[in-house]
C-alpha cells in the first residue's frame, strides 16, 4: 500500500511504498452532495469562529431536515474514522478521512448517519467522547477502497437543533498551495502545516455545472453583518485572510 504522510522535519509530504500513480483527470467523477439541496457553501481557507479552517462545507436547505445522501467524489481508501458526541445536544457525529493513492485526501465531518458499510467500521473504533475528535494514528481502520459515487452517509449535522450542515475538505499532498509561498501568511500558519499549506479550493474539481454552482453559492455572505467573502485558496474570491485584520483570527 502507498502511504502519504507529512514530515515535520522536512516540512513536506512524503510517501512510503511503491511510487504513487498519476491522479485521474478530472479528479472528481461525482459531487459529494446534490447541489439542488444546498443553501450555502463554506469556503475553504478562512477563519470561522476564530479558528482557521482549511476545509469548506455545505449548509443544506432547511427542507432537507439534514436527510441528504453524501457520496464519494472519487475512488479513495479510508484512513481514519472518529465518532464523537458534539455539544450542545450531544449528537453523534462522524469524522472520516479518505486518501487516493495519487496524493489527494478527502475529509468529511459532521456526518450523522453512516452507510451500513461505514457504520460497521465505526463500531470498531473507540467509544464516542463528548467534543473529542482525536483518533489514534496507530490504530487506523483497514484501508478499504470506497468507489466514486458510493453513498457514505444519509444524514448530516444536528437535525434536532436544525443545524443541517457538514464539512468537506480536500488536501493535495503533491505540492504546497500558492498562499503558503507568502512569508507573511506562513508566519501566521506554522503549526498545522500539513492541512493549511496543502489545503486546496475544490470548486474546480467538481464535475459539470456543480463547479459554477459552488462558486456562486460561496460568494453570498451567510451572515449579512459580516459581509467579507474570504478565502486563501479560491481564486474566484477577491480577498484573502491577509486582507482582513492582517490575517489574524477573526470570528467572521
Amino acid at each position: 500500500d502507498i502511504t502519504w504522510m507529512f514530515s515535520e522535519q522536512q516540512q513536506q509530504s512524503i510517501t512510503s511504498g511503491p511510487p504513487p500513480p498519476e491522479c485521474p483527470d478530472p479528479l472528481f467523477n461525482n459531487s459529494p452532495v446534490d447541489f439542488t439541496k444546498v443553501a450555502h457553501v463554506l469556503l475553504p481557507g478562512q477563519y470561522r469562529g476564530y479558528n482557521y479552517k482549511p476545509h469548506g462545507g455545505f449548509i443544506m436547505n432547511p427542507g432537507t431536515t439534514g436527510q441528504v445522501e453524501v457520496k464519494m467524489p472519487m475512488d479513495a481508501k479510508i484512513v481514519g474514522l472518529t465518532r464523537y458526541l458534539e455539544s450542545p445536544d450531544k449528537a453523534m457525529q462522524y469524522l472520516i478521512t479518505f486518501v487516493n493513492d495519487c496524493g489527494i485526501e478527502i475529509k468529511f465531518d459532521h456526518l450523522a448517519v453512516l452507510s451500513p458499510r461505514l457504520a460497521a467500521i465505526a463500531e470498531t473504533r473507540s467509544p464516542a467522547m463528548l467534543d473529542d475528535t482525536r483518533s489514534d494514528p496507530n490504530n487506523r481502520p483497514s484501508p478499504e477502497l470506497f468507489k466514486a459515487g458510493e453513498v457514505i452517509a444519509t444524514s448530516i449535522g444536528h437535525p434536532n437543533i436544525k443545524n443541517f450542515s457538514f464539512d468537506f475538505g480536500v488536501t493535495d499532498y503533491r505540492k504546497p498551495n500558492d498562499i503558503s509561498k507568502n512569508k507573511d501568511w506562513v508566519a501566521l500558519h506554522d503549526t498545522f502545516i500539513a492541512s493549511e499549506w496543502y489545503g486546496v479550493c475544490w470548486f474546480d474539481m467538481l464535475p459539470g455545472d456543480d463547479s459554477g454552482h459552488a462558486k456562486k453559492l460561496a460568494e453570498t455572505p451567510i451572515n449579512p453583518s459580516k459581509p467579507n467573502v474570504v478565502s486563501d485558496y479560491c481564486k474566484n474570491v477577491p480577498k484573502t485572510t491577509l486582507d482582513v485584520d492582517g490575517g489574524k483570527p477573526t470570528d467572521g
